[in-house]
């Protein structure tokens, strides 16, 4: 079995596994391979639901980076 089934099977497991508990599940992914960035992305359920949340996600970690960065630019003011 190549790694790219094994990696096939581990993400429809664990959308099987959750999708059985939640309306929506998305999975967003990386692993490095020879120096290569390999992306996962799949889901199962609501599909509105599952690009909202990836909205959500994005729109909180800009907004924590963002928080961070200014937290750091006021402690170097100070």
């Amino acid at each position: 079995m190549s790694d790219d089934d094994k990696v096939n099977e581990v993400v429809n497991r664990c959308l099987h596994d959750l999708g059985e508990h939640f309306e929506a599940v998305q999975i967003l992914a990386t692993r490095t391979q020879e120096g290569m960035t390999h992306t996962v992305c799949r889901g199962v359920g609501n599909w509105h639901a599952r690009t909202g949340l990836a909205h959500a996600f994005l729109e909180s970690e800009t907004a924590q980076e963002n928080a961070m960065q200014i937290a750091a630019a006021l402690e170097e003011s100070e």
